[in-house]
């Protein structure tokens, strides 16, 4: 009995190891006071640090720019605890911090782990860089589609044009030359 007991236990810990070292999202756990226990390599990755550096240290002081970070040390814990969280719902997004000190978005989420002893969490993280990028170009494509629309700026292409040009990527700006060559056209023959 105990040997199918240790087959069940190895078979779990080999599925546990198998999902966090293939997930592209990094995932951490930590201890009930925040202190990193597990870090995967898409962690390692985001943050830049190496797993020797990551393991012990409290999560909020590597991940978050020294600005945000609570004066008291209060962490992880009393952030999951607080009225905030509660207003934000399970995914958090905020800016981290790279060991490089760039900073970048991510969003986490953060679910609680209640063992017979003790109290843990688990954290999954995404970079959302590009998804930010991509949300930024459509308000920037709403943007131009509303100047495009509006008869009082069609009425002087030069600044249409302009403003286009600061806006647009590269393959868009033949477009807006093309456009503000149209419009003047039509100004020059009513």
């Amino acid at each position: 009995e105990n040997a199918a007991l240790f087959r069940k236990l190895r078979d779990s810990e080999s599925r546990n190891t198998a999902i966090m070292e293939s997930a592209l999202d990094g995932i951490v756990l930590t201890d009930a006071e925040g202190r990193i226990l597990e870090a995967n390599p898409a962690l390692e990755h985001m943050l830049g640090h190496s797993r020797a550096t990551l393991v012990g240290r409290p999560l909020l002081d590597l991940l978050l720019p020294e600005r945000f970070r609570d004066p008291a040390g209060s962490g992880l814990p009393a952030f999951l605890a607080s009225e905030e969280r509660k207003r934000v719902g399970p995914h958090i997004e905020f800016v981290a911090m790279h060991a490089d000190g760039h900073e970048f978005p991510v969003e986490m989420a953060v679910s609680t782990v209640a063992l017979a002893e003790r109290m843990m969490y688990t954290a999954i993280l995404r970079d959302i860089t590009e998804r930010d990028r991509a949300r930024a170009e459509l308000v920037q494509a709403r943007e131009v589609a509303e100047a495009l629309t509006t008869p009082m700026l069609i009425r002087n292409a030069a600044p249409v044009a302009a403003w286009l040009d600061t806006r647009l990527p590269r393959p868009l700006q033949t477009f807006t030359a093309l456009y503000a060559t149209w419009i003047e056209s039509l100004q020059a023959h009513p």
